[in-house]
């Protein structure tokens, strides 16, 4: 911020200009600032179903100020999100990093404290290797069942993004719901179709879902 406006704020950092080389592969990438409100921006309104910040608001009029700076104040179409992912970790010809850096990003270690202890989660530098599947036998290729990338959260959404080195593509996944089941069996279902794809048949227990409490989720 202090580089692009030296007499700004915070707010007034570009993110899109600043972060990546080309941002016209990936248009639709916008930070929202100082904006006015989300409906600007939103194709759908968001529906938040945590009661810890108001089971049933409508995520549509309130201003980016909400989502936080760095958490969940990007914006943009699903299409670009995936091409981010693969100009970042993909076979791209536009890289967005160089490959040392890259390499530091990959660092993955298992996180020792807090929640990401509780939830196993092994983590890098902004990125993450995400388990997609609900469920893993022996019987199947577990290949497709990971991929890099980052998950979020944010109120009235959630999405899981990345690549799949297995299947060589980048994808990302938006549902207009912080409970993140939807999600999860999204980018699930997502890495079965990858499979389908290649004429291989893999099953990660994301089949039917029943969900009758936001909060409490059953996948058969």
């Amino acid at each position: 911020a202090a580089h692009q406006h030296p007499a700004g704020t915070y707010t007034d950092l570009n993110l899109t200009t600043a972060a990546l080389p080309d941002p016209a592969r990936m248009p639709s990438l916008r930070f929202l600032g100082k904006q006015g409100p989300l409906a600007q921006a939103l194709t759908v309104p968001g529906q938040a179903a945590n009661p810890a910040w108001g089971s049933g608001v409508v995520v549509q009029d309130q201003t980016a100020s909400i989502l936080g700076w760095t958490c969940g104040n990007m914006v943009g179409r699903a299409q670009d999100v995936a091409q981010f992912f693969w100009d970042l970790l993909g076979p791209s010809d536009s890289r967005l990093v160089s490959e040392e850096s890259l390499a530091f990003m990959r660092n993955y270690q298992p996180m020792t404290t807090g929640w990401g202890k509780l939830a196993h989660i092994t983590y890098g530098a902004g990125l993450m290797i995400n388990r997609a599947a609900f469920k893993l036998d022996n019987s199947t290729d577990w290949h497709y069942a990971y991929y890099e990338g980052h998950g979020g959260e944010t109120y009235g959404f959630s999405s899981n993004q990345g690549f799949s080195s297995k299947a060589q593509a980048a994808f990302s996944v938006v549902t207009n719901t912080d409970n993140t089941t939807y999600a999860a069996v999204a980018a699930c279902r997502m890495m079965v179709a990858f499979a389908e794809t290649r004429g291989e048949q893999v099953d990660y227990g994301c089949g039917k879902v029943i969900i009758d409490n936001p909060l409490e989720s059953l996948v058969v």
